[in-house]
This record gives structure tokens, C-alpha cells and sequence, in this order.
């Protein structure tokens, strides 16, 4: 019996180690990012959620999407090792919870049922899929340890998961576009926040990233200016727009937004930096559920 107890603890553990490894969470941002916009901005919340999810090519759309960020994540963590193993020890899931080869089969068996979903959706959504699994890869190796490119790499799939819903129903509205924008910037932000949080590991292992070669103040200075065109595309948003739950949504994200700034501007230790990347997630949930306010 206590061995039955025992081995179910470890597959619980192993479990957990899993849904780490593929940031769970994320993912599950990533199917409301998807599904929202479907009902409240290309269907402008004329449709019901089961409507939605009824249209088979969609929901293979959606896991497609999951199954290749998933990968990602995988394929980010098994070339990181060395990396994580100095910045987040505690954090390691990769060759301390699951096997490296474990992880490298997950990340490709992901990858292969992601490709084959979304060809199935169609050929346009199999050529995207498997660009953006060829720049994950990409990324993963090489492009993240260069100077800013990829940190935009990062910002550009992020918001390609919003367009490729507009793609799906042939209908590239300008407001999914908006929103596109909008998940590319604060994105963005968040992946130089991190890579501040990172600088011990990453300077260690030869990375050129923008706060080691150009320093915290300089790279600081950067994200001010994201965030400040972020600020000022929320309040063209809301001019062009008339809802009052949107008015509100929208002064909020502002605040949050002056918040990080201010936090930013004190921000010298791995903790404040770690903080400012959990506030900017929090910035993009807000904005995902803006969506239900969005009026035509």
C-alpha cells in the first residue's frame, strides 16, 4: 500500500513538473485570447460560446495553437538548462522532474499533432503553424541569446495567435489588429523585464541580451517607451470606441500601466523585476477580457 501511495505521489509531482514545463496557465490565456475573439470582436458577441466551439476546424485551430506553444515552452526549458539551473534552480523542471529525451519527444510529438490539426483547418493555418514552429525552434537555440531580436521574435507569435483567428474567418478587422498590437507591446515588455530578472545566468552563459550590453538604465529607458505607446494606443482605442465597461477596462489598464513605470523606475533586484513581469500579465488578461466590452 505505501508503495502504491508512494508511486502515485511521484506521477502527482511528475504531473505538476508537466504543467509547469508547459506553462499551463499560458495556455490557458491563450484559448480565452482565442475564443474571445472570435465571439466579442469577429462576431461582435452575436454568437453563443457553444456556437463557437461547435466548428470543428476552430477548435482544432485552437488546440493547434496550444499544442505548438506548448512545445515551445518544452524546446525553451531543454536548451535552457544550464541557464535555469543558475537563475531558477528551484524552478527546474527539465532534467530534474522529466528526462531531457522525455522533454525533446514531448516537444516533437506536440509539435507533429499541432501541424497536423491545423492542416487539416486548412493549408494557409499549416504554413503559418509550421513557420511558427521553425521560429520557436529557431529562437529557442540561437535568437534568444542575440540582442533584442528575440524579444521581438517572442512579441510577433504572441500577437500572431490573435490574427491568425481573423485569418481563419477571412476577416482581418482592424480592432483584432488593435489587439494584436496591443498583445505585441505589452509582450515585448515582459520579455526584456525577464531578461533583466535573468542577467546572472544569462551573462554567465554568453548571452547578449539588451540589459548586458547596453545596462538596466538604458534598457529601462526602452520599456518606458513601450509602455508609453501602449498607453497612448489605449487611449486612441477608447476615442474610436463608445462603451462605458470599455472606458472603465481601459482606465484601469492605464493605471496598472503607470503603476509598472513607477515600479520599473525603483526596480534593481531579481524580485522587483520578477514582480513587474507578473504585473504585465496581468495587464494582458485585462486587456484579453476588454474584449466583452467592445462595441462596433
Amino acid at each position: 500500500m505505501s508503495i502504491f501511495l508512494s508511486f502515485t505521489k511521484s506521477q502527482f509531482i511528475t504531473l505538476l513538473g508537466l504543467l509547469k514545463l508547459i506553462r499551463f496557465p499560458n495556455l490557458i490565456i491563450i484559448v480565452f485570447t482565442q475564443l474571445f475573439t472570435s465571439i466579442f470582436l469577429i462576431h461582435e458577441g452575436k454568437v453563443h460560446f457553444f456556437n463557437v466551439i461547435n466548428d470543428i476546424k476552430f477548435l482544432f485551430l485552437i488546440i493547434s495553437t496550444n499544442l505548438v506553444a506548448a512545445a515551445g515552452y518544452i524546446i525553451n526549458d531543454y536548451y535552457d538548462v544550464k541557464i535555469d539551473a543558475f537563475n531558477k534552480p528551484k524552478e527546474l523542471v527539465v532534467d530534474r522532474l522529466i528526462g531531457r529525451r522525455i522533454a525533446l519527444l514531448l516537444h516533437m510529438v506536440m509539435n507533429i499533432i499541432g501541424l497536423f490539426l491545423s492542416a487539416f483547418v486548412g493549408l494557409k493555418l499549416a504554413i503559418v503553424t509550421f513557420s511558427v514552429i521553425f521560429f520557436l525552434w529557431i529562437y529557442s537555440n540561437n535568437l534568444k541569446r542575440k540582442v533584442f531580436v528575440g524579444n521581438l521574435l517572442i512579441a510577433l507569435l504572441t500577437a500572431l495567435s490573435l490574427i491568425i483567428v481573423a485569418l481563419y474567418y477571412n476577416k482581418n478587422t482592424a480592432i483584432v489588429m488593435y489587439y494584436a498590437f496591443f498583445s505585441f507591446l505589452i509582450t515585448l515588455a515582459r520579455e526584456i523585464i525577464k531578461d533583466m530578472e535573468d542577467i546572472p545566468g544569462d551573462e554567465l552563459h554568453g548571452c547578449k541580451t539588451l540589459p548586458i550590453v547596453y545596462g538596466i538604465k538604458k534598457t529601462k529607458n526602452i520599456i518606458y517607451i513601450i509602455l508609453f505607446v501602449l498607453i497612448l494606443s489605449l487611449l486612441i482605442i477608447t476615442l474610436k470606441i463608445n462603451s462605458l465597461g470599455l472606458y472603465f477596462v481601459v482606465f484601469l489598464e492605464t493605471v496598472l500601466l503607470f503603476y509598472i513605470y513607477k515600479e520599473l523606475y525603483f526596480a534593481d533586484k531579481k524580485k522587483d523585476f520578477k514582480h513587474l513581469g507578473q504585473l504585465c500579465k496581468i495587464v494582458m488578461v485585462v486587456g484579453i477580457i476588454s474584449m466583452i466590452f467592445f462595441q462596433k
